[in-house]
């Protein structure tokens, strides 16, 4: 059963040289991966929190993702090729032709799909890119405008933001239509920010910029809760992220981020807003003992532990 309290401490403060964009634990738990925007790719040995290994990239770093085994890293930029790095040498093994700005990518957690998220006018980045990773072939689909991915935690499902009415979810490897989650009975401009499933996939939880996280229980997609969290914009959401044991879900935005427990979704933290404003990215963990959260002007990564 989900915690109903928590301790949470700042565990320990990272400052890079440069504007920190993205971040995730490898599922090892041996490395942080942050990206930035004019200083590439920084490894951090987790033991000791100190950087071990830059690795260049052109262009300012918006997405980091480990493949599910930790032996390679993806990494995308605001233009030019996706990246695929090999983690024993830190030397890239794949290139991948994407003329588009990443916003994220994911990597499917069977290891046999890479997808990534774009930014862009419709005659910038009309489909979704996907790779299959034994061949680093691509796969044509015909997913219209994606903005931000991820998959369910037995590959069997994508969830696909590429609009603002709503969540677009995808049976996967074929990329067909499963179910659409709606958004737009908001009565405000509303965009959605990236999709989270909890551990078992039973249910995926999405926010937007009216304030509001919204829940859904995969079985039959009805929906759990709907809770506002924040004001209109000026504490609007920028994403939530469900804990990899599935106890906890952050939801952090314009403002002041929240801890909810999973056990009633009530807030059981609140970050202070005067360091954690304007939360950018987060990524817990695999063991859910840290959060790495990267404020909005980047210069900070703030890593959190959590005790029940």
């Amino acid at each position: 059963m989900p915690s109903k309290t928590v301790k949470i401490k700042n565990y320990i403060d990272l400052i890079p040289n440069d504007f920190a964009r993205s971040v995730a634990f490898s599922l090892n738990g041996k490395f942080l991966a942050v990206g930035t925007k004019n200083d590439g790719v920084l490894i951090y040995n987790v033991k000791d929190w100190k950087i071990i290994v830059k690795l260049p990239h052109e262009y300012a770093v918006n997405a980091v993702e480990w493949s599910p085994d930790s032996k390679y890293l993806a990494t995308g930029s605001i233009h030019g090729p996706i990246k695929i790095w090999n983690s024993d040498k830190w030397k890239p093994s794949q290139v991948l032709d994407h003329s588009k700005e990443a916003l994220n990518l994911a990597w499917s957690p069977n290891g046999k799909i890479l997808v990534a998220g774009s930014w862009g006018r419709f005659d910038d980045c009309p489909y979704l890119d996907a790779w299959k990773t034994f061949d680093w072939s691509k796969i044509t689909t015909e997913v219209h405008r994606p903005r931000y991915v991820s998959f369910n935690p037995d590959s069997s499902l994508i969830a696909i933001i590429y609009k603002l009415e709503g969540i677009e979810i995808l049976s996967a490897p074929d990329f067909t239509r499963n179910t659409f989650l709606d958004f737009s009975d908001s009565d405000k401009y509303v965009a959605i920010y990236r999709p989270s499933w909890n551990n078992d996939g039973s249910l995926i939880a999405a926010s937007c910029g009216d304030g509001r996280i919204r829940i859904w229980q995969t079985s039959d997609w009805s929906e759990v809760i709907t809770k506002q969290l924040h004001d209109y914009w000026d504490d609007g959401e920028y994403g939530v992220s469900f804990s990899p044991d599935g106890k906890y879900l952050l939801s952090g935005g314009f403002g002041e981020p929240k801890l909810l427990s999973t056990y009633n979704w009530e807030v059981i933290h609140h970050f202070p807003k005067g360091t954690l404003a304007d939360l950018f990215d987060v990524s817990w963990s695999p063991d859910s003992k840290y959060i790495a959260l990267i404020l909005e002007n980047g210069k900070e990564i703030e890593i959190w532990e959590i005790r029940d």
